[in-house]
């Protein structure tokens, strides 16, 4: 039985919503993306949201509107999906890498200030074209001290908030930390768009930039279209666009449903029976320790009730939990079988 790391959870209003658009008959970018974007901007707490067709695009974009160039350097994490290092290469600069903190799995401010140190002792601090943390698994653990560190060099900081839509730090949005967010709607995120991005900013120039590029380098001057840079065509559809204003109304519900199975407290000894795992099924007794921990935890699992009614609603995103109310035995016995412990 292949278990996903995630599905998406849409429904009747996703199912209208499309519909909608194709008995319009406008299909490409329109009043569904401005809506999309208006949404997410008020969310985040940034001045402008510029949809584009994916978050590798939004960064490359938000690259590009700080002046990204050849010969450059941009500061990134080594941890993360390979596109956050690709947009750099594109754009002509060289990525330097600044290693995580094993405690939030996102770049480690200590380092990133020894790094900086060392640039500036060398005379190099003025190729930092920007610093680009990511925000891994959604978490944005840490991005205050980044964000200092990166202003006392006066970097701009570029954060890589494809996960973390809806996530916050002392209370402060994702995305907004920043000189320029970036957010992915790909299906295996918190809401999706079948493939998406957003650029959040407070900076008049980069939302300017960005809505230029995205549309073939295409304004509006003095009334007139004029194509006033060499861009590209990331547009967004209104299709996508309807889906993703459907999806922002879920937004909130889904964080919360996902913060109730993270203290769930079945969830919570699991993850700390992980650290330990990896040495009990050595052997025989380890084996029997596994069983043991698993028998324990579904019972805790049986009796929270509250646990319980969670994953059902959760089902979409964390089908493991649903597959441990339904059938826990499957799961004792896939996870023995694995650890090649002996079946009863």
């Amino acid at each position: 039985m292949a278990i996903p790391i995630t599905r998406p959870v849409m429904g009747e209003s996703e199912l209208s919503a499309i519909g909608a658009v194709l008995e319009s008959g406008y299909l490409v970018q329109g009043i569904r993306v401005a809506e999309f974007e208006r949404l997410v901007a008020r969310h985040v707490g940034t001045a402008h949201a510029v949809a584009v067709s994916n978050c590798t695009s939004a960064l490359r974009v938000a690259l590009l509107a700080l002046g990204t160039r050849q010969g450059d350097r941009v500061i990134v994490a080594p941890y993360s999906w390979v596109a956050t290092a690709n947009v750099i290469e594109l754009c002509g600069a060289v990525p330097v890498f600044v290693d995580i903190d094993p405690a939030t799995f996102n770049m480690d401010p200590g380092l990133l200030k020894e790094r900086l140190e060392l640039l500036s002792a060398s005379g190099e601090i003025g190729s930092v074209r920007a610093i680009m943390p990511v925000h891994t698994f959604g978490s944005p653990a840490g991005i205050s001290e980044l964000v200092n560190v990166a202003a006392a060099y006066s970097i701009p900081l570029i954060e890589d908030a494809a996960c973390a839509l809806g996530a916050s730090e002392n209370a402060r949005p994702a995305g907004s930390f920043g000189s320029i967010g970036c957010f992915s709607f790909h299906p295996r995120k918190i809401i999706t768009t079948g493939e998406g991005g957003m650029i959040v900013t407070d900076d008049n120039r980069v939302a300017e930039f960005a809505r230029t590029f995205r549309n073939h380098g295409q304004q509006l001057v003095d009334g007139s279209v004029e194509f006033v840079m060499a861009g590209d065509n990331l547009r967004l559809t209104d299709l996508q666009g309807a889906i993703g204003v459907a999806q922002m109304a879920r937004l909130v519900g889904l964080v919360e449903v996902r913060s109730h199975v993270f203290n769930c407290p079945v969830y919570r000894s699991n993850e700390k029976a992980k650290i330990a795992e990896r040495n009990d099924y050595q052997d025989a007794a380890g084996c029997e320790k596994v069983r043991d921990k698993l028998s324990k935890a579904i019972f805790r699992f049986d009796a929270a009730h509250e646990c319980k009614e969670v994953t059902c609603l959760y089902n979409s995103t964390n089908w493991w939990l649903q597959e441990l109310v339904d059938h826990p035995e499957k799961l004792v016995h896939r996870k023995l079988g694995k650890r090649g412990c002996p079946d009863r």
